[in-house]
């Protein structure tokens, strides 16, 4: 039906029983209308406008309207905007090729073609004209696929302490599922528009790299960002360089790199813990001015809490200090830094090879040597798998092989 929006507009009257667009009844109030079983809608009478040359007045009038027939579509009708897709297009059907395209009820300005990106979420439609009828679309509804907010709880903690893997805004239309190591451990659970989180008290077996699952029907899953929840403990703490007076040891670094840690060292001759120690913020450490052939402890402990002010228990090993640097006239590799030759780091007890030393190359070390200059020694010994590696132009001389 159509008409004018004031209610003291005159109407427009043709000839009768004859339909004409331009035919539009006078405003009014209290008329009667109905729907026949032909589909017409019919309107007669009523108090209000008749025609220009009438006053505001009883009306005796009778109008009917058939109505349009055609109908525009838009599709699709539903839709998911996933993460990753920059834009769901639209295409609408029927009409006369020309089209307003509205979201949320505003119009779109500078659309006027059948098809037409919508790049965010909302209810659109588009309006058109079929012959004289101007037409609205069905509504064509775009969701928010799964997003993938940040997921926190990263740290080193000792036992018992709280643990929260939690999501700081989850959505309402998505599942949730923790996963650690791969394993689901919590979930599915429905996003509540707030935080959402699984909660623990610590303890070994619930140490592991953690993430999150999202779920949106239509989408594809989405993983978030990985939560390393790690236990205070120190594992496999090992003597690697010993001497007559010094001691290199290392163990297993707690988190990635890329996550702060905090450790504690001492070596001493009681086995019984120090009440603290030397801080470290690397998994390895060497100590000096240590006594020959005598009996030495290594304890090691982790820091943990966010802050990571306190600490977990104490990891502790034993070993023995040798009675004298080395043989003597024997030099053996380490190769612990690098591979050069006289880095005093890269042999044991510090002790470079000289034209009187017998060498030893063992294998299963990080670095082997490359010689970039000349050199003299007594002998070497290189072992299966290890290697020296003379540069072009120097001159390597063993003098008693």
């Amino acid at each position: 039906m159509k008409g004018g929006d004031a209610n003291t507009l005159p109407g427009t009257y043709g000839s009768i029983g004859v339909a004409n667009d331009a035919n539009t009844p006078g405003g009014r109030s209290q008329s009667f209308s109905w729907q026949g079983t032909d589909g017409k809608c019919w309107m007669m009478g009523g108090y209000g406008y008749g025609s220009n040359n009438e006053l505001f007045n009883e009306q005796n009038d009778l109008w009917y309207y058939t109505p349009c027939t055609g109908t525009i579509s838009v599709t699709p009708t539903n839709t998911m905007l996933c993460q990753g897709v920059s834009s769901i297009p639209l295409t609408a059907t029927g009409g006369n090729g020309t089209y307003a395209w509205y979201k949320d009820d505003i119009l779109i300005p500078g659309v006027t073609g059948n098809t037409y990106n919508a790049t965010s979420t909302g209810q659109y439609y588009a309006i058109s004209s079929i012959g004289s009828c101007t037409i609205a679309s069905n509504m064509a509804v775009i969701l928010q696929g799964a997003v993938s907010p940040a997921l926190g709880g990263t740290g080193v903690y000792c036992l018992g302490d709280p643990v929260n893997v939690g999501i700081p805004v989850t959505q309402p239309d998505q599942d949730y599922t923790w996963l650690r190591n791969n394993s689901s451990v919590y979930g599915p659970i429905g996003g509540n528009g707030g935080n959402q989180s699984l909660q623990f008290n610590m303890d070994a077996g619930r140490a592991g790299t953690y993430i999150v699952r999202s779920s949106n029907v239509g989408c594809a899953n989405v993983l978030y960002n990985y939560v390393y929840v790690v236990f205070a403990d120190i594992d496999h703490l090992a003597v690697y360089e010993l001497c007559n007076n010094f001691v290199s040891f290392i163990w297993d670094q707690v988190v990635p790199l890329n996550v702060p840690q905090k450790y504690q060292y001492a070596v001493t001759t009681s086995a019984v813990p120090p009440a603290s120690g030397a801080v470290s913020t690397i998994n390895s450490q060497t100590v000096t001015s240590l006594t020959p052939s005598t009996t030495y402890y290594i304890h090691v402990r982790s820091a943990c809490g966010f802050d990571l002010s306190t600490y977990g228990d104490w990891s502790t090993i034993s070993f023995v200090t040798a009675a004298t640097a080395l043989p003597p006239g024997m030099a053996e590799w380490t190769g612990v830094e690098n591979s050069t030759w006289y880095n005093p780091a890269n042999w044991k007890c510090g002790f470079i090879p000289g034209a009187t030393t017998a060498v030893l190359i063992p294998s299963g070390k990080p670095f082997y040597p490359v010689i970039v200059f000349d050199i003299t020694i007594k002998s070497l010994d290189v072992k299966p798998g290890a290697s020296v590696t003379v540069n072009d132009g120097i001159k390597l001389t063993i003098t008693s092989q």
